[in-house]
């Protein structure tokens, strides 16, 4: 399950596919952002899934990503994850 793909210590980002995702996604995701410090969860999926958009929004994990979106963004994501994470 997906808990054994988190390392033990603290979790800055989650990446998550939403199309890969177990039954129970939604609601390990919402505990995994209430963890401490809470890291940032960014959903992505087929944008063709209105349904799965839906889902996401409503486990309250913010608007889902389309593929091609984290795929051009993804760089700048992880820059900025670095950046805040070391403090530059």
């Amino acid at each position: 399950g997906p808990d054994a793909l988190l390392p033990s210590g603290a979790i800055d980002l989650l990446l998550v596919d939403w199309s890969a995702r177990e039954p129970d996604w939604g609601e390990r995701l919402v505990a995994w952002r209430g963890a401490s410090p809470r890291p940032r969860v960014i959903v992505f999926g087929p944008h063709t899934d209105l349904a799965a958009h839906d889902a996401a929004r409503r486990a309250g994990l913010g608007p889902m990503w389309a593929r091609s979106r984290l795929v051009s963004e993804l760089p700048r994501i992880l820059d900025a994850e670095r950046r805040a994470v070391s403090g530059a």
